[in-house]
């Protein structure tokens, strides 16, 4: 983060938020950096920390998957209590006896392996491993997404400022003119109608900046809300630190100074984007592959249905009691069971069915991502490419109307123009300035799209 000269020791605190404090009647003043709204935004983002919540549930899941083809140890046990025991006689008319107890209980381990289902565990795994890879892969796309969302809002803040600045010197002029024409008019040399002219466009050039701050407050939020940044600020009525000393008379005072990037700065940090290349291996385009992959193998996982399932199982349990002997006793078994599904009226066909078609539409998406992620690449360097030949012809611009707004005024003082002539080269001047503004922040969103699609 840039720090200010104005900070000062006291001020550590707030400056580990990104604002410093007022100094004496100031206005605070707030620092940001597009590489502090980076990181901020991808560390305060709700959703991002769902998306990475839901891609461990995931890999949480894929581990479940994957116990079942392994065996499984319990121990399983019963308790019962019979209120009636059958005697036994062994012998015509000889004793009888109870055959068991009112008390029974069974308790051992149990050792439990499905030993063939027809890879249905198996592909079920691998189902599991793709879906989460899926998820991780839509994790890394929405970092992407977020970054270029937080980018964007700052490129649009420094739009706004410049455009603060600029409705601001321009007003600065107008007031200046208007002093100007007042002081012409009390010496006889300027009409009435220009002396009204000049104060309704000192008037109109007011509402403008004022209409303008209201739009930088709307980014400020903006920004504020993605990246958690800005906490106790007011930024209703802002104005760029550089500026604080050269406001226009009669505006209200700002309640936050900001200070921001040079966009040549934030341009540089972008430049590399262009000749990086389009990255075939984009993560919104991979996301969409391994749900092809996952509903591929849920589909094959179905189609071990048609085949036989095998189970072996040992177990080893303490019994009470041994039949009619009151007594405990050790006993060990062995299990095996198979069974062959002959008939389900197509229910496993059409469970396949539904997987693989759900694969094919995923495959399709996955080429109409890929076709767009190509499209966006391409506008954006054609974008980018004509965004450049208009900033040099627009800095021309710039320099030229500023020449002529001067001229103009110059002739209107001697007597040659009139009024609506230095309100009209005035207007040129503006909108030249504004139109070099935007043309320099549209260059920043293009590289800032093309980063968010290039290789990293």
């Amino acid at each position: 983060m840039r720090i200010s000269s104005l900070v000062f020791a006291p001020a550590l605190a707030a400056l580990l938020a990104g604002a410093l404090p007022a100094l004496g009647d100031q206005a605070p003043v707030l620092a940001l950096g597009l590489g502090q709204v980076e990181r901020a935004a991808l560390d305060h983002s709700p959703s991002l920390k769902a998306a990475r919540l839901q891609a461990g549930a995931a890999g949480d899941q894929s581990w479940v998957a994957m116990t079942g083809m392994l065996p499984r140890l319990s121990v399983d046990g019963g308790w019962t209590y019979n209120t009636e025991v059958p005697d036994i006689q062994l012998v015509p008319r000889g004793p009888s006896f109870p055959f068991g107890d009112h008390t029974n209980y069974v308790v051992g381990p149990k050792l439990t392996w499905n030993l063939w289902d027809g890879g249905a565990a198996f592909h079920q795994w691998k189902a599991s491993r793709a879906a989460e890879e899926a998820q991780w892969d839509q994790v890394r796309s929405q970092q992407r997404a977020l970054l270029l969302e937080a980018r964007m809002d700052y490129f649009q803040t420094q739009l706004d400022l410049a455009q603060v600045r600029d409705l601001a010197e321009d007003l600065l002029l107008s007031q200046s003119q208007e002093r100007d024409i007042a002081e012409r008019l009390a010496a006889g040399s300027s009409s009435r109608i220009d002396s009204l002219s000049a104060q309704n466009d000192v008037v109109q050039k007011r509402l403008a900046l004022r209409q303008a701050r209201s739009r930088l407050a709307d980014a400020m939020r903006d920004l504020f809300s993605l990246t958690g940044l800005g906490g106790g600020l007011d930024p209703s009525l802002p104005a760029g630190l550089l500026d604080a000393d050269k406001l226009p008379k009669g505006i209200s005072a700002p309640t936050l100074l900001l200070r921001l990037d040079d966009p040549r700065t934030s341009q540089a940090r972008l430049a590399g984007a262009e000749s990086a290349g389009l990255d075939e291996d984009n993560p919104r385009a991979l996301a969409l592959h391994e749900l092809a992959q996952a509903a591929q193998y849920q589909a094959d996982s179905m189609g071990a249905g048609h085949w036989p399932r095998a189970q072996v199982s040992a177990q080893s349990d303490l019994q009470y009691p041994d039949g009619p002997i009151l007594e405990n006793v050790n006993q060990n078994t062995f299990a095996a069971q198979v069974s062959l599904p002959l008939f389900s009226f197509g229910q496993v066909a059409h469970q396949v069915a539904q997987q693989e078609k759900l694969s094919r539409a995923d495959a399709q998406q996955e080429a109409q991502a890929r076709s767009d992620l190509k499209r966006d690449w391409d506008k954006a360097l054609n974008d980018l490419a004509s965004l450049k030949d208009q900033e040099s012809l627009e800095s021309t611009s710039v320099s030229q109307t500023a020449a002529l707004e001067g001229l103009v005024y110059g002739s209107y003082q001697n007597g040659e123009s009139t009024f609506l002539d230095v309100q009209a080269a005035s207007t040129r001047a503006l909108a030249a300035k504004i139109q070099a503004d935007q043309t320099q922040v549209q260059v920043l969103i293009e590289l800032a799209i093309l980063d968010s699609l290039a290789k990293h």
